[in-house]
């Protein structure tokens, strides 16, 4: 019965960090499509700094959501 309890116990923890490391792949690849809310906005080449209450301009600067791009 124990063995059983920890068996199904580590096929969880196993189970868990396939997930996990499965988030952070697409993560990444997310990040790197210019899909973030920064990067969609203008330009994909500011770099991944540029998210949050950022936007990127055309010209490829990182500017808050509040100011315009000049």
């Amino acid at each position: 019965m124990k063995l059983t309890c920890v068996l199904i116990i580590a096929v969880l923890i196993l189970t868990a960090c396939q997930f996990i490391a499965a988030d952070n792949t697409e993560y990444r690849k997310w990040r790197r499509s210019g899909t973030s809310t920064g990067m969609r906005l203008g330009s994909r080449d500011c770099g991944p700094w540029c998210w949050g209450q950022n936007k990127c301009c055309p010209d490829e600067s990182c500017r808050s959501l509040h100011e315009s791009c000049t």
